[in-house]
């Protein structure tokens, strides 16, 4: 017993030591992100200085170093990144609940993000996505749950009503919701798409 609860002690301190080594690389990864995408808002003119004094800010920014701390893939802390850097922007959509934002994505896996981002560039290429959708995906056998985890993150929804008219698409189609056209343009404030904009005008 003497041995095994040796063992088990070793097994309880080498645990700690990893999740400690994961914790402080997560947060400088984050960090290291973050900063590299204000960069670009400063460079074009386009960072909000006084949104880094406030305390607001601060909350959020405390809230992705936590959600950032459990995450094993770059991806998704990189997403935090974009979403902190974006709500620095002068051009941010406007009041745009980054804290909401934050919390939902944190339960979205980096394979659902990335089938998302996928629909949503999908979505857009469709010459009559606003009034007929987009057809159900083909995401292997656990298509339903990732739609079911979208949907329930206001990313996609099978029925979307915009404007003075009401489109619906055929039974089973899908649109992308306003949330992600926001959480969209949030983050292409620092992916580069500003610049190549810059660049071709």
């Amino acid at each position: 017993m003497a041995t095994a609860g040796a063992a088990i002690n070793f097994l309880d301190a080498a645990l700690a030591t990893h999740i400690s080594g994961r914790l402080e690389a997560n947060r400088q990864d984050l960090s290291d992100r973050t900063e590299a995408r204000l960069q670009q808002l400063e460079e074009s003119g386009r960072l909000d200085e006084t949104v880094l004094q406030d305390p607001q800010f601060h909350a959020v920014v405390f809230q992705a170093t936590l959600a950032a701390a459990q995450e094993g893939e770059s991806e998704k802390i990189d997403l935090y990144a974009a979403i902190l850097a974006g709500a620095a922007s002068r051009e941010r959509p406007a009041q745009l609940n980054v804290r909401a934002l934050l919390a939902t994505m944190s339960f979205l896996s980096a394979d659902e993000l990335r089938l998302a981002r996928q629909f949503y560039e999908n979505f857009n290429q469709l010459g009559r996505a606003i009034r007929d959708g987009a057809p159900p995906p083909a995401w292997g056998p656990d298509t339903g749950l990732y739609l079911a985890h979208l949907e329930s993150a206001d990313l996609i929804v099978a029925r979307v009503v915009d404007g003075p008219r009401r489109f619906q698409g055929p039974e089973g189609n899908y649109f992308v919701t306003d949330t992600f056209q926001r959480l969209m343009k949030l983050i292409e404030q620092t992916d580069g798409r500003h610049a190549n904009e810059a660049v071709s005008s």
